[in-house]
């Protein structure tokens, strides 16, 4: 792996990722505006489904009801005046 060095500008910046395989054959891929940009916003459902991706792999399982409780209160965070629900869930 390469990193290019040049200084990053303030926000979210632009990504090349470049790849050679072992045969020779070479790939490339520029992402203008990342996910997660204003312009290019990550949707709930997409935070939901990485959530329960990564939970399958906690050294300490999360019951699926809590995980599902946890995307609920998430969803409307604005609203919640205490977080430890969300730290009991996630105990």
């Amino acid at each position: 792996m390469i990193v290019d060095q040049e200084p990053i500008a303030k926000g979210l910046t632009p990504c090349v990722v470049d790849i050679r395989t072992k045969d020779g054959k070479e790939y490339s891929q520029h992402v203008e505006i990342l996910r997660g940009d204003p312009r290019k916003p990550v949707v709930m459902e997409e935070i939901s489904q990485k959530f329960r991706k990564c939970a399958a792999f906690l050294a300490k399982p999360i019951l699926q009801t809590n995980i599902e409780q946890t995307i609920e209160v998430i969803s409307h965070l604005e609203s919640v005046e205490n977080i430890n629900g969300i730290v009991r869930l996630l105990a």
